[in-house]
C-alpha cells in the first residue's frame, strides 16, 4: 500500500510527466530513424558527385551533334592533340548518289555543331559507315567515307547554308582531304 501511495503521490505532483517522457523519446528515435533512411548512403554520394561533374567533351559532343541524315555511333575526343572523330552510320539508302549526297548532308550537319567549339578543338575527322554487300552477298557494315579539316578552314565556313548549295561541291571545296570507298565513289 506504502507503494502505491507513492506512485500516486509522485504522478499527482506532476500529471502526464511518464507519458511526456514517452512521446520525447518516441520523436528523438523517429526522427533518427528518418535521418538515417533519409541521408545519402555510401554509393549515392559518389553517384551525386558523379552528376554534378562535367560530362566528358566527347559525350558532351555526341548530345549535342544532331542530324536527320544519319546516325551517329561514336564521338572521340583527343584532348592532347584537340582533334576529334566522329561515327556515323547510314544503313538504307537507295543507291550510291543517295549514300553521297546523304553523307555531304551528315558531314555538314556534324560541323555546324562542331565550329561551336573552335576554342577546344583544332582538327576533325569525319567517317561515315554503310552496309556493303560482297560478291558471296554477305552483308557488312563498312567505312566508305572520311572527311579530315583543320578547324581554322572550318570556322570560316557556314556550315547550315551548305544545304542550300549543294553536296558534292561544297564538300570539296571545304574539306583538306575527302576518301570514298571504290565502291561508292563519285
Amino acid at each position: 500500500m506504502f507503494r502505491k501511495n507513492y506512485i500516486s503521490e509522485k504522478s499527482d505532483i506532476v500529471p502526464g510527466l511518464a507519458m511526456e517522457k514517452r512521446w520525447i523519446v518516441l520523436g528523438v528515435v523517429l526522427l533518427f530513424f528518418l535521418a538515417v533512411v533519409l541521408s545519402p548512403g555510401p554509393g549515392e554520394e559518389s553517384s551525386k558527385e558523379e552528376e554534378t561533374t562535367l560530362k566528358p567533351f566527347a559525350d558532351q559532343l555526341k548530345e549535342e551533334i544532331t542530324t536527320i541524315w544519319a546516325d551517329i555511333e561514336k564521338v572521340e575526343y583527343f584532348e592532347t592533340t584537340r582533334h576529334v572523330n566522329v561515327w556515323f552510320v547510314k544503313e538504307a539508302v537507295w543507291d550510291e548518289s543517295h549514300l553521297r549526297d546523304t553523307f555531304c548532308y551528315a558531314t555538314f550537319d556534324i560541323m555546324a555543331t562542331l565550329v561551336k567549339h573552335a576554342d577546344k578543338i583544332d582538327s576533325v575527322t569525319i567517317i561515315g559507315k554503310t552496309t556493303m554487300i560482297d560478291m558471296q552477298g554477305n552483308k557488312k557494315i563498312e567505312k566508305v567515307f572520311q572527311a579530315k579539316v583543320t578547324m581554322d578552314r572550318a570556322k570560316n565556313v557556314k556550315w547550315e547554308n551548305l544545304e542550300d548549295v549543294g553536296t558534292l561541291k561544297p564538300l570539296y571545296a571545304n574539306f583538306d582531304d575527302i576518301w570514298w570507298h571504290p565502291a561508292v565513289r563519285p
